[in-house]
């Protein structure tokens, strides 16, 4: 099974939407403060700006759909070429991924209790984590074929599953790096240095993100961060050479 990582979030979905809600709610008490006379209730202006921020949600909500489907499809062509991986129970479990949003609708007190709890989604929907890697296997093969945008949701959704496992968060920092979502790649890498033991070369793969979103003292400051961290155990020795190569070579390109 891929490492474990960082802590698991509380609920993705749920954190979404209240941080929506709050910009939605500012953007309403700055249009009242601009426009005075706004011939709009402060009623409507809520409401417009929910409206607007409940269509960002279902585009979030399309994401993980759209992961999962890939993830799908992904595995048909694992199957085809390695039948013997897979069982009759696999496929039962497989089915029970599909259904987890209908068994969350049925059960929505369990579910929030075992969120409370600390349980995620892999738990709930009683996922193996044979499944999880296989579910795994499916996405890097994406990953592979250089499908960066469909790789990106597959591990998207995988990291929604269960956000304990820093590979996940990985294969979706990658893939975003890939397609150039330079903030979103950040946000990713960021919980795979959450992890305990965590590999040290993603400082080199962020500090390239910072570079090219223009802040290079952020990106010079991970690379220290990461030499650092390295100077710690000798094993490390080789891996900090390469983050000293990649940190002259960035101050090189930046005067």
């Amino acid at each position: 099974m891929p490492s474990p990582g960082p802590e698991p979030l509380d609920d993705i979905d749920r954190e979404y939407l209240e941080a929506t809600q709050a910009i939605s709610e500012a953007k309403a008490t700055e249009e009242l403060l601009m426009h005075p006379n706004s011939l709009l209730p402060k009623k409507a202006l809520f409401e417009r700006y929910q409206n607007e921020m409940q269509q960002k949600f279902v585009l979030f909500r399309r994401r993980q759909t759209n992961g999962a489907l890939k993830l799908a499809e992904s595995l048909t062509e694992l199957i085809e070429r390695q039948p013997e991986l897979f069982s009759d129970e696999d496929f039962t479990e497989i089915d029970q991924i599909a259904a987890l949003s209908d068994k969350i609708a049925s059960d929505e007190m369990g579910y929030s209790e075992h969120i409370a709890r600390g349980g995620n989604l892999q738990e709930f929907a009683g996922v193996s984590d044979s499944i999880i890697d296989k579910l795994y296997l499916a996405a890097k093969e994406l990953y592979g074929q250089k499908r960066f945008s469909d790789a990106a949701d597959a591990f998207y959704f995988l990291a929604g599953l269960n956000g304990e496992i820093a590979a996940f968060w990985l294969g979706l920092a990658n893939a975003e790096f890939n397609r150039q979502q330079f903030k979103e790649a950040l946000a990713a890498y960021n919980n795979v240095t959450q992890a305990v033991g965590y590999d040290l070369t993603v400082h080199i793969p962020i500090s390239r993100c910072y570079k090219a979103l223009g802040e290079t003292d952020k990106a010079l400051n991970t690379l220290d961060v990461g030499i650092a961290a390295a100077n710690e155990s000798q094993e490390y020795a080789d891996l900090k050479s390469r983050l000293e190569e990649e940190k002259l070579h960035l101050e090189h390109t930046s005067t």
